[in-house]
């Protein structure tokens, strides 16, 4: 039978929590294990919180069951304004990550002081942080870094000056302004 509760515990180690049934005299359940999406191959990983309002999957003694996902409540109501075309998450410390189906849009928001890691096994990564710095490691031990103050720049605009390895003529760098763009950009001095 389907009951409503709010979890009390939570056991990260083994992925499961005891869930309080104020309905139920305040009875407390045993640890119970959340149903997700994929724990073997694809892998889902989520716990409750600690007061979160549940719904169990439980038999008919109460002894053991499932937690089957969380509840919207009066105090506790959807995001307005979404679609059944978004897929979205907001986290505790205010950041937000949403895919819009019907318009293709990605957005991610963090929170001052959080940092994107992209990487790819063996095959290096991407660090942005919330100063406004990048950090591209494409593999093979080089590091390419770009800062707020001004180093290296991974991305240019049309009128900026850049400093980049000069293929053609062989020294170290060479210096120029963005004159066009394109997948091709031109560079004169």
């Amino acid at each position: 039978m389907f009951r409503n509760g709010i979890v009390a515990e939570q056991d990260n180690v083994n992925g499961r929590v005891r869930v309080l049934f104020p309905e139920r005299e305040q009875m407390l359940s045993y640890w119970l294990p959340i149903a997700l999406r994929g724990t073997t191959a694809d892998r889902d990983w989520w716990l409750p919180d600690v007061n979160e309002p549940v719904v169990c999957l439980m038999d008919e003694n109460d002894e053991d069951g499932v937690v089957l996902g969380s509840l919207y409540t009066l105090e506790n109501l959807p995001t307005s304004g979404l679609s059944s075309d978004v897929r979205r998450i907001d986290m505790q410390d205010e950041a937000q990550f949403e895919y819009d189906r019907h318009g293709h849009a990605l957005t991610m928001n963090l929170p001052t002081g959080a940092t994107i890691t992209i990487q790819v096994k063996n095959g290096g990564s991407i660090t942005y942080d919330s100063s406004g710095n990048w950090k591209i490691e494409p593999g093979a031990g080089k590091v390419l870094i770009a800062d707020a103050a001004g180093g290296v720049q991974p991305i240019a605009r049309i009128g900026d000056t850049v400093t980049v390895p000069n293929i053609q003529s062989g020294s170290d760098t060479a210096t120029g302004t963005i004159a066009t763009g394109s997948s091709k950009a031109s560079a004169g001095g």
